[in-house]
């Protein structure tokens, strides 16, 4: 699925979220990004948890091409009289063409993570 929609994992096998002593770690955050930025990013975990059970994870850009690009304005949207059936109706239309996230890529992707810590 990841490929289907050239999405990549960025984290690189650090674990994410606390564990008591006797406990494995784990990394059960996972930070999907675009397959075009790999080689503009960098993911880290930082050591202290702030005393969450989950250690904040820092991205960040390192190549400053992307933050040059120019985007065209936003789009501003009259709601005075939205058409509430039609977009309900799309919405449907759009959430059936989602792919299905199944328990067993979650596992997959959950697996894959935990063995490299």
């Amino acid at each position: 699925m990841l490929d289907d929609m050239d999405l990549c994992i960025l984290n690189n096998g650090c674990p994410t979220r606390r564990s008591l002593p006797g406990q494995q770690k784990s990394c059960v955050d996972l930070t999907f990004y675009s397959a075009e930025l790999a080689s503009s990013t960098h993911w880290e975990c930082t050591s202290l948890s702030h005393g969450s059970d989950h250690y904040p994870i820092v991205i960040s850009l390192i190549n400053r091409m992307y933050l040059e690009k120019t985007f065209p304005p936003l789009l501003k949207y009259n709601l005075s009289k939205p058409d509430w059936s039609k977009f309900a109706s799309l919405l449907d239309q759009k959430i059936d063409t989602l792919p299905n996230l199944n328990s067993s890529l979650l596992s997959n992707l959950f697996d894959h993570c935990h063995a490299k810590s």
